[in-house]
């Protein structure tokens, strides 16, 4: 593809590490596509990737605004990372509807028409669950979800379900708590864990939790209760987390290298901008979203980085072996 080619790219901004990373294996992998990304940020961020102060708009309106903006620039493509459906799909539907080619960037958004590229999260949560039985196959076991306005919550407790009831049947695991994560605000699940712990009076063996963020959340709180090393899952790759499970404290993270979604993410805008159709991209599947829509979309496999493997995020750059090994108070 010819340069000069603008796209319109909204991005939540930098609220956390995850995006962050994201971002700028995105404008890389853009630009070598030859595309000039024009981004907007939904919590309101500076364009060279520092964190900024949010923006008082900010929130799933002002996406829907930036949007439209993008639309009557006339940008050749979207890619969209949805913060709210009832706001987004309205205005991405007009897109579709005008030929404009829209990619859904890692949340769950069902908009027939638009591509869907991300992490296979049904296998997030079989992955997390398989590796927290492996080292805790028999207790009480907390669930720390994500915000239930969000599909993807449901589909990675689908995939932790799939390994964990046979363990449930049989009576080895007992599911004595769980957690819904408003927003997916680690501060958010630090109270639902706290709630948890004194509800339990401690009693907990392992935590599976939905990502990174509930993760460190409900790691850091049982160790201000002085249970340091409780198996606990997390999902994305934060360094923090990796640090953790270094560390000892966290035991699995199901890795989504950010520069393997950004560079599947620019190579399908670029074929679609190019004239390809949705149902002949390379690597397409016809997914089945929460809701019933069926979409053409692109699912990663994402990978679990215990304390056994963990020179693979090392070896990749993805982090640095001083990070990872680096003591945690």
């Amino acid at each position: 593809m010819t340069g000069g080619t603008t796209i319109g790219v909204s991005w939540p901004g930098f609220h956390e590490e995850r995006w962050a990373k994201d971002e700028r294996a995105l404008r890389d992998a853009l630009r070598a596509r030859g595309l000039e990304a024009s981004f907007a940020y939904v919590h309101g961020a500076a364009q060279d990737s520092r964190i900024a102060p949010q923006d008082p708009r900010s929130g799933p309106e002002r996406q829907a605004e930036d949007i439209e903006a993008m639309l009557a620039g006339g940008v050749a493509g979207l890619l969209v990372l949805p913060q709210d459906k009832s706001t987004s799909i309205p205005v991405l539907r007009r897109a579709v509807e005008a030929k404009v080619p829209v990619v859904i960037y890692d949340r769950v958004l069902e908009l027939p028409g638009a591509v869907y590229v991300s992490f296979d999260f049904r296998e997030v949560g079989r992955q997390v669950a398989a590796a927290i039985l492996t080292v805790q196959p028999r207790g009480d076991f907390v669930v720390m979800s994500g915000s239930e306005l969000d599909p993807v919550t449901f589909i990675i407790r689908a995939g932790m379900m799939d390994v964990l009831q046979p363990a449930i049947d049989r009576g080895d695991v007992r599911v004595v708590g769980e957690a819904f994560t408003d927003g997916w605000l680690p501060e958010n699940a630090r109270l639902n864990m706290e709630r948890l712990v004194g509800e339990l009076d401690g009693c907990i063996d392992a935590v599976v939790a939905a990502n990174d963020g509930t993760g460190l959340a409900s790691a850091d709180v049982l160790m201000k209760h002085g249970r340091r090393g409780v198996p606990i899952s997390g999902h994305d790759g934060d360094e923090r987390v990796l640090r953790y499970i270094g560390n000892g404290l966290m035991t699995v993270c199901a890795w989504k290298d950010a520069r393997r979604l950004a560079a599947e993410a620019a190579r399908l805008l670029s074929s679609l901008i190019e004239g390809v159709p949705p149902h002949e991209l390379p690597g397409r599947t016809a997914w089945i979203g929460p809701g019933g829509a069926t979409m053409d979309a692109v699912l990663l496999p994402p990978v679990p980085i215990t304390r056994d493997n963990i020179d693979l995020v090392i070896s990749s750059g993805w982090t640095t072996r001083d990070n990872v090994f680096a003591p945690v108070p």
